[in-house]
């Protein structure tokens, strides 16, 4: 597998953030899309939406080659506990709890 990052060449070198919940949510975006693609790529990406005065917005995704997600379950992945496949002989082990502990910021 690999594992790339793309970010926009125009970024600022740093920025002010709530630091341990972009990290937890980054973690979990990345961490779920490497458990779920077995051969292929994940690739994260920072770029720039816009610019608010002296804020920028920036979007941070993850895209990459596993092995997908229905429509109908996209809506509800957000959901405390919730689990595409929750079978006792599931594959993919988790709680479900990652976007929860995330507490919404990544809205």
């Amino acid at each position: 597998m690999l594992l790339t990052t793309d970010f926009d060449r125009k970024l600022a070198y740093c920025y002010m953030t709530d630091e341990p919940r972009l990290r937890q949510i980054l973690l979990n975006l990345v961490g779920n899309a490497v458990k779920f693609t077995e051969k292929g790529e994940v690739v994260t990406k920072v770029e720039r939406m816009e610019r608010d005065g002296r804020r920028d917005w920036l979007r941070f995704s993850v895209r990459d080659t596993g092995i997908g997600l229905r429509v109908d379950h996209m809506r509800r992945i957000f959901e405390p506990f919730y689990q595409v496949d929750s079978s006792t002989t599931r594959r993919y082990e988790g709680a479900g709890l990652g976007w929860r502990f995330a507490g919404g910021w990544w809205r």
